[in-house]
């Protein structure tokens, strides 16, 4: 999902997650073909409210990436995924807020 305007992808007052948003890479096969994939996308400066969401990683994983994504910054204090499979992708001064995540079952290879 990208957001070009103000979103909300939260779960309500729901802590721990209703919504499950987990396991999005680019699919290549024999590796990453292209572009890295990635589960929530702000492209604006507007706040994207995923909040109560259930993510495949314990952060969840949250990257801030130049406009072509080829260049990408973990911006919590441990990244569990590389550039590929990031959980929340932010371009230039988007927010995106994840209070009261949950952890969503392991991705299969």
């Amino acid at each position: 999902m990208a957001s070009t305007s103000p979103a909300s992808i939260s779960a309500g007052a729901q802590p721990g997650g209703v919504n499950t948003i987990a396991c999005n890479t680019s699919g290549g096969v024999g590796g990453d073909a292209g572009m890295p994939g990635a589960s929530i996308m702000n492209l604006t400066s507007n706040l994207l409210n995923a909040s109560n969401v259930d993510w495949d990683t314990p952060g969840p994983d949250q990257f801030s990436c130049n406009a072509s994504l080829l260049v990408c910054t973990c911006q919590i204090s441990s990244c569990t995924t590389t550039p590929d499979g990031m959980d929340v992708v932010v371009e230039s001064s988007g927010q995106i807020l994840t209070a009261g995540n949950g952890l969503a079952p392991t991705c299969a290879p």
